[in-house]
């Protein structure tokens, strides 16, 4: 009797053990509910699964984890699966992105266009496109490779290198030091301006106010002459003149006045005529004309001329004021940059 009721209880507990091995489990609530599918199920509305948490995955126990087993890593605040003998974070790096700016979808798409307007970013259908329109002389943008208007300074540090045509509507400034246009023989310098057909008498500016001159040197290596042309330009004291080729000699201006009269940077001879008694003919400061050469001339028959200077003197001595011309005389003065010195005089013949 004894032996039947051990052989009984070891039968009841096999058939329980192989009911557990075969069962579902489920935690939480509604144990009723079972979803076939799983073998393990949690149910609740204010609880969660909590993993373990792991801070040092060099651990003996956890270098021969199972792949497919997840943990929670403290350092990275992450989780962490175990996948080809590796911790790799759970959702690495490269997976799609599937929910932007309010749009869900299975692929995020980032755009860029250049419609005409202001910078924006529109979302639609998962399409997040940027806006970076053409700049303009009022709005921010792209450098097309059409034409456009910028506004602003721009400072470019090495070259800049124009293919094309170099327009300088506002001329050409440097702050820092000299301006170098550099060119080849088979590439010249080109100064353009319409037909030329009379330069003397005008005065050209470089570097100072229109109608004055300077007192630099001007250079202009590598200029040839063509003897078969009738003229050539004369650059002399920052001034352009026209000089004439072959047997006559150069071409300089030359004006008569009457009456009291300034002698300007586009003089070279100034011939006094007239009996209204003695004129004075100013000539401009010596200072910033260094080199420059006037002929002040009294025609015969005249009235007397006083020679004098704006602001300065003669032959190097403060208190020569001026000098005077009479009997159809006439003195060639030069400058040396701070006085007028006379050359020489003459009386007619």
């Amino acid at each position: 009797m004894k032996v039947q009721l051990k052989l009984y209880t070891v039968f009841i507990l096999l058939l329980f053990i192989s009911t557990l091995t075969h069962a579902q489990l489920k935690l939480g609530d509604n144990p009723g509910a079972i979803q076939k599918s799983a073998l393990l199920e949690l149910d609740s509305k204010s609880q969660g699964l909590l993993l373990p948490r792991i801070s040092d995955t060099t651990l003996t126990t956890l270098k021969n984890s199972p792949d497919g087993m997840i943990i929670y890593f403290i350092p990275n605040k992450s989780l962490y699966v175990h996948a080809n003998n590796a911790w790799v974070k759970l959702l690495p790096e490269g997976n799609t992105i599937t929910s932007l700016n309010g749009q869900t979808v299975s692929t995020q798409l980032l755009k860029t266009t250049n419609v005409a307007g202001t910078y924006g970013i529109t979302s639609t259908a998962g399409n997040h496109t940027l806006n970076i329109p053409n700049a303009t002389a009022t709005t921010n943008g792209f450098m097309s490779t059409g034409a456009q208007t910028f506004a602003g300074s721009k400072v470019f540090n090495s070259a800049v290198i124009a293919n094309g045509s170099f327009i300088l509507n506002n001329g050409m400034t440097s702050t820092t030091g000299a301006v170098n246009i550099i060119t080849n023989t088979s590439q010249p310098i080109q100064l353009i301006s319409g037909d030329v057909t009379e330069i003397y008498g005008t005065s050209v500016s470089i570097g100072s106010a229109t109608g004055t001159t300077i007192a630099q040197d001007l250079y202009l290596p590598h200029i040839q002459v063509d003897d078969t042309k009738d003229t050539v330009l004369l650059v002399d004291q920052g001034k352009v003149w026209k000089k004439r080729l072959g047997a006559a000699t150069q071409t300089l201006p030359i004006r008569v006045v009457t009456d009291a009269s300034s002698v300007t940077d586009d003089d070279y001879t100034v011939i006094r005529s007239g009996t209204s008694g003695a004129v004075n003919i100013t000539l401009p400061a010596a200072t910033g004309r260094t080199g420059r050469i006037f002929i002040i001339k009294l025609a015969k028959g005249a009235s007397d001329v006083v020679v004098n200077a704006s602001g300065s003197s003669f032959d190097g001595d403060d208190s020569n004021t001026g000098f005077n011309l009479t009997n159809g005389e006439s003195a060639t003065v030069q400058s040396d940059g701070t006085y007028w010195y006379i050359i020489s005089t003459a009386n007619p013949l």
